[in-house]
């Protein structure tokens, strides 16, 4: 039996139309998608600079530093370039060790703490850390005070880090300069703009 001409040129703008509309809907969810992306790379651009794997270690001046800020840095600077896991910094204790690395740095440098409940050099937890600076008088509101090289940052349970501790390698143009252990599980270097999305609840001053 011989195929009309007329049925078969509907049969073929049945199937141009079914192409067309299968090539809009992907269209159109393809947008949606793009869409999406955008937004979410917006938000992290919001806060972040760059990758953290890009951001290099800072290079001071010549006098920029005093001595307690030297000594830090240098003890930060190795710990970067040569890193540990967490049970390094926590006296061989697995945990999270953010806190951990910040009392070790700080022992490091000559400068240890002293834990209000155990008497010892470690404070693990970021809130006996807040506890410690408050008691020595070094504990600084956020909002009222600009920080500095080598001063500790403390974040709120709900801030992008969530309950979190590191240091502050630089302050500039409105952006602040970090480093901080058991950042992906890590010791990463970040940089983000210094306002409220952050989730800062203070610092501990070096004095």
């Amino acid at each position: 039996m011989k195929i009309k001409k007329s049925d078969s040129q509907t049969d073929n703008l049945i199937k141009v139309y079914k192409i067309f509309l299968c090539s809009a809907v992907l269209a159109v969810v393809l947008v949606a998608l793009f869409g999406v992306l955008s937004s979410l790379n917006l938000a992290d651009q919001k806060t972040y600079v760059s990758k953290s794997e890009q951001i290099k270690f800072p290079d001071y001046q010549p006098g920029e530093l005093n001595q307690k800020q030297q000594k830090i840095i240098e003890v930060l600077k190795t710990e970067w370039k040569n890193p540990g896991d967490g049970p390094k910094y926590a006296e061989g204790v697995r945990e999270l060790w953010c806190a951990d690395f910040v009392s070790w740095v700080m022992r490091r440098a000559g400068m240890p703490f002293k834990n209000p409940n155990s008497g010892s050099w470690r404070i693990p937890g970021v809130y006996t850390l807040q506890e410690y600076f408050s008691s020595v008088g070094a504990w600084r509101p956020y909002g009222k005070y600009q920080p500095k090289t080598g001063d500790i940052v403390i974040y709120k349970d709900d801030s992008i880090f969530g309950g979190h501790t590191n240091f502050v390698l630089l302050n500039q143009d409105g952006y602040l300069t970090t480093i901080g252990g058991n950042e992906n599980k890590k010791i990463l270097i970040q940089r983000y703009k210094l306002d409220d999305t952050v989730g800062i609840k203070g610092f501990g001053e070096l004095k």
